[in-house]
This record gives C-alpha cells, structure tokens and sequence, in this order.
C-alpha cells in the first residue's frame, strides 16, 4: 500500500508540476524553459512554493494555485508535503546544513521535454544536487 501512494504521489506531482510551469509560461507569453518553481521549508518547517521567471522568484503559490483550481477533491496536497519536508530536512542533515530554511528545490523541464521536470537543491546559491523523485518521495 505505501509504495501505491509513493508511486501515485510521484506521478501526480510530476504531472502537476510540469502542468503549473507550462500554464506560467502561457501566461506570461515565454518560453517553458524560461519558468520554474521552487519548493522550501519556512522556519516553522511548512512548506512554501514560488513560481519564478528565470530563477528569480515572483510570486509566491499555494499548492491549489500550482494545481490551477480553488479546491483540490484528490487532496494531493496532503500527500505530496510530508514527502517534500523530509527530502529537505534531509538533504539540511546529510549537507549538515544548520538552517533548513536556506534550501530550496529549483523544478524546472528542458527544451523539448516539458513532462520531464527536473530538480536540483541549493543551499543559498550554492548547487548541492540533483534531486530525484525517488530522494523526493523516500521514507
């Protein structure tokens, strides 16, 4: 049953997440390429989104803003955030970083391949690594 809502968690918030930056592209007439998103942790250890044009964040974004609806009846949100606060706590414990807050995961595709969102963590503006879905969504 776990490993179900881990590979349902995955696909949904891949697919979520590749669907949000195509809309932010249509939207602001760019390219895909040219929109990301990024996911941290607030002191308080809640996660927050921002969508952002050319790796500068813009606005900040609620998960129902990122789906692009006002009430979400799958809620994928309960799911897909315990996920996101460990793979951050953990990368802030394995990069023995103090204030977890300082990281963020930058979501972004590549020309040519909108469905396939990458990630990469950074400390301050410093790359620490790819992450994967599988780092995302582990225990």
């Amino acid at each position: 049953m776990e490993a179900l809502i881990r590979t349902f968690a995955v696909n949904e918030t891949k697919s979520i997440i590749s669907k949000a930056i195509k809309r932010y592209a249509a939207e602001l007439g760019s390219r895909i390429v040219e929109n990301q998103l990024t996911i941290r942790l607030d002191k308080d250890g809640n996660v927050l989104f921002h969508r952002c044009f050319l790796y500068k964040e813009v606005e900040p974004q609620t998960f129902n803003q990122i789906l692009g609806v006002k009430f979400d009846m799958k809620q994928r949100e309960q799911i897909a955030i315990p996920f996101m606060q460990n793979a951050i706590l953990k990368l802030a414990q394995e990069n023995g970083i103090e204030n977890f807050e300082d990281i963020k995961i930058y979501c972004f595709t590549v020309e040519g391949s909108p469905k396939n969102v990458l990630m990469y963590a950074y400390h301050k503006n410093e790359k620490l690594m790819q992450i994967t879905w599988n780092y995302l969504f582990a225990d």
